[in-house]
């Protein structure tokens, strides 16, 4: 009875560490580049995608723990910078950017300069607005 126990207990245990992801830390390997790669507008749910998007934006993070984030709509480009830490919380990696003054690319439901992305995965963070009806901002690592 006893062996029959720990083999059911071991194959529980298998089965659910089987199937997670591990997912690597945001801090490894700078610099990084992220792109916008899909806008949820407010709280209508209306998600935009590749082409869809109304802008093009990108998060570049450097090895000396700054930031630039550009935005380019037609020929029009919009710069924000900074710096950003990242910190651990409950097994999940958030980015967060502490920008150096207020710009159309700070996207937040406070007061603050700070912006802040939760790491969803190995190649994408997440963000923005959305909690306030402002826009959700997905972002995929270019490399």
């Amino acid at each position: 009875m006893k062996q029959l126990l720990v083999a059911i207990l071991l194959l529980v245990i298998y089965s659910c560490s089987e199937g997670e992801e591990e997912i690597p830390e945001l801090n490894q390997g700078f610099p990084q580049t992220w792109q916008l790669s899909s806008l949820t507008i407010g709280l209508s749910g209306e998600v935009l995608i590749g082409t869809e998007l109304p802008y093009q934006e990108t998060l570049q993070l450097a090895t000396d723990g700054t930031f630039i984030k550009t935005r380019t709509v037609g020929d029009a480009v919009t710069t924000a910078s900074g710096t950003f830490e990242i910190v651990p919380f409950e097994g999940t990696d958030f980015l967060i950017l502490s920008h150096t003054e207020r710009t159309d690319l700070l996207e937040n439901c406070s007061n603050t300069l700070e912006e802040r992305f939760r790491m969803d995965s190995a190649t994408s963070i997440s963000g923005g607005a959305i909690a306030c009806d402002g826009a959700g901002l997905i972002f995929e690592r270019a490399y």
